[in-house]
């Protein structure tokens, strides 16, 4: 069976965060996590565990909203989880209407 990966960008609301860990925690399933440079005092707040990998800071972006730092810091996440082992499949299909 195939693992599934969330790229998750993230900046604030640790709780809510961690919450959606916990729901996403699966033998099948790997987090990536980026925490946005501004951001840095939130990373000791998020969770870690089995199949939640944290960027390390010098991979941490400051995002700005609308930017091409948004680009980098996903670009950051895929690297990662390409480096974790995952393979990527990209499906890129658009939905068919029936009429």
């Amino acid at each position: 069976m195939m693992k599934v990966a969330f790229l998750m960008q993230c900046h604030k609301n640790p709780e809510q965060i961690n919450l959606l860990l916990k729901a996403l925690k699966h033998p099948q399933v790997d987090v990536y996590v980026h925490v946005d440079s501004k951001s840095e005092s939130i990373r000791g707040d998020i969770g870690e565990g089995d199949g939640i990998y944290l960027l390390p800071k010098k991979d941490s972006i400051d995002v700005q909203w609308g930017q091409f730092s948004q680009v980098q810091a996903t670009l950051n996440l895929l690297n990662a989880a390409i480096s974790g082992g995952v393979q990527p499949l990209f499906l890129n299909q658009r939905p068919r209407l029936s009429t």
